[in-house]
């Protein structure tokens, strides 16, 4: 197992000496990449691990796209249940959320998916499905569409009985 990580940051420097003292040679940091080569490295993972947490100020992961990427190449994730990621990752279905700072529990479900070809496969696959069947663009469109006409809806009915809306 070898520990990849792609992006860059201002902790950079302190976390690959961490990453040299705690695992040697097992990691490489690639720092910002284009997207053909994060979807090369993604599509070679056993697992996609990005445990983000909440910020004192209450900020917190809006949504994750990642997430949604990782799943699509049929990546399984691990993370914790923290902001919007509940909302792309299905806990037990397309990957595992450990609560939110419960690094040990992290550590089980990663260790649990590195040890699990077949549990990686499954939740691989239902991450792909899940992205398809949810996040598509035209689905996503359709919904869309079919808000602005209730919108419209609305707006005529209330029209008609002399509002404004």
């Amino acid at each position: 197992v070898r520990l990849t990580v792609i992006g860059d940051g201002p902790m950079r420097a302190q976390y690959e000496a961490q990453a040299r003292r705690l695992l040697g040679t097992g990691f490489l940091f690639l720092g910002v990449q284009p997207h053909d080569v994060v979807k090369d490295f993604m599509s070679r993972a056993y697992l996609f691990a990005m445990p983000s947490i909440s910020m004192p100020s209450g900020q917190a992961e809006a949504f994750g796209v990642v997430f949604l990427e990782a799943q699509a190449m049929g990546v399984p994730v691990v993370s914790f249940a923290t902001g919007g990621i509940p909302e792309v990752v299905s806990h037990g279905e397309t990957g595992f959320l450990a609560e939110e700072g419960n690094v040990g529990q992290l550590a089980f479900y990663i260790e649990r998916l590195l040890e699990s070809p077949e549990l990686r496969e499954r939740l691989g696959r239902a991450g792909r499905r899940r992205v398809e069947r949810m996040f598509d663009l035209e689905v996503q469109n359709a919904k869309l569409e079919r808000l602005y006409e209730e919108v419209l809806e609305t707006a005529r009915a209330g029209e008609k009985r002399g509002r404004n809306v």
